[in-house]
């Protein structure tokens, strides 16, 4: 309720800095980054609730599949989390703005007018979070932050993370689509070395033809 958003209204504003974002959890969150985590919930949950359920418990290489899927998306979370949660405003930006009765020089190739700072050399403005940062790579919209020479080991893991995690999530899914094809209804089944082992349903209604 009220309650409710005015804690996640606190939130955003403590990730802020004189009205500019500190991180990705700042306001305002961007539409991309919200509907990412819609989506990222929902791959867990129809994982969950439709694939797990239909792989058998003695089929050792299908489980080692389904806690792959759940190592990778763990993985996923906490390196969206490092990647969300970093600040890569330049230091030189963030001393100025706490020290405002020291002068800049206004003249220098450093000043960025938007900063109100004079900032590090390899700086660049980002426009969405309205601050300079150091060693600027990009601002990713999913992220709602940007990312620099401070977060790529973080933002590779996060890429590695979420390819593997989709790669098993689409593989589960088409393996249980051709199944429920050839049954007629999703059925348990098991990989024993190179054959399939069909559940004692689907094994009836093959004799039965």
């Amino acid at each position: 309720g009220d309650n409710q958003q005015l804690h996640v209204a606190g939130m955003c504003h403590s990730n802020t800095r004189g009205g500019r974002r500190i991180n990705g959890f700042g306001a305002p969150l961007n539409s991309y980054q919200i509907a990412t985590w819609v989506l990222y919930a929902w791959v867990i949950l129809e994982f969950v609730i439709f694939i797990a359920p239909f792989l058998h418990r003695d089929s050792s290489f299908l489980w080692s599949v389904v806690a792959g899927f759940f190592v990778s998306a763990i993985s996923t979370f906490g390196w969206a989390w490092v990647c969300t949660a970093h600040d890569p405003t330049d230091v030189q930006a963030v001393e100025a703005w706490k020290h405002p009765t020291v002068a800049n020089d206004t003249t220098a190739d450093t000043y960025c007018l938007y900063c109100s700072a004079n900032v590090s050399s390899n700086c660049k403005h980002c426009r969405a979070c309205d601050r300079c940062v150091d060693d600027f790579d990009h601002h990713c919209v999913y992220l709602n932050n940007c990312i620099h020479k401070g977060s790529y080991r973080a933002f590779i893991g996060l890429l590695v993370s979420v390819v593997i995690m989709m790669a098993i999530w689409i593989a589960c899914n088409a393996f249980v689509a051709i199944v429920a094809l050839d049954d007629g209804s999703p059925s348990r089944v098991a990989l024993k070395g190179n054959s399939i082992t069909l559940s004692p349903l689907q094994t009836a209604n093959s004799c039965s033809h």
